[in-house]
């Protein structure tokens, strides 16, 4: 993680820009799922992945097409690992169960939070970043988890979890998290 020193002012200017985004009321959800979207293409960014042979970096929005489109636009014509990024938009967790061998991130909005368990099994072993849009839920097997306080999207981590799958997220990034 040596690598990624230099990028502490970066990724500190990235961060203080997503909690001045998600901070303005009266565009909140628009500049909300713009911030996920933005915060999901730098865990991309600055996390270590195992290598493997797909030829694709595979980002997976479980059923929110507004985050599903921010997201597509921000990565568009961007490669992550040398590898072309391409994001899904997946509905149902039946179609999960055939993508989960070529998935490196995995996006479980609000409104899905409640398939965790079942998800976190289903993924057991396997090196997916789990980010998941409700706060809490790294401690119950998510790698990160999203939390708003003061009108601001911060982030909490499971280092724990990332470790069980064999991934790292860039200290610059980690020093960002919510400890509370």
């Amino acid at each position: 993680m040596r690598k990624h020193n230099f990028l502490i002012p970066a990724v500190f200017t990235f961060c203080m820009i997503l909690g001045s985004l998600a901070n303005q009321s009266a565009q909140a959800q628009i500049n909300m799922n713009q911030a996920h979207s933005l915060f999901l293409y730098n865990f991309a960014k600055y996390s270590e992945f195992p290598s493997n042979t797909n030829t694709t970096f595979k980002i997976v929005i479980l059923n929110n097409s507004d985050v599903y489109g921010k997201l597509k636009k921000t990565v568009s014509g961007r490669k992550i690992q040398g590898r072309p990024v391409v994001v899904k938009n997946i509905s149902l967790l039946k179609s999960l169960r055939k993508e989960i061998d070529d998935i490196n991130i995995l996006f479980i909005p609000m409104s899905k939070s409640n398939l965790i368990s079942e998800i976190v099994k289903l993924t057991k072993g396997k090196p997916i970043l789990i980010i998941t849009e409700k706060s809490g839920l790294q401690k119950h097997g998510a790698c990160v988890s999203f939390v708003v306080l003061n009108n601001k999207l911060k982030f909490q981590v499971n280092t724990d979890t990332l470790s069980n799958r064999n991934l790292k997220i860039a200290r610059a990034m980690l020093n960002f998290a919510y400890k509370g």
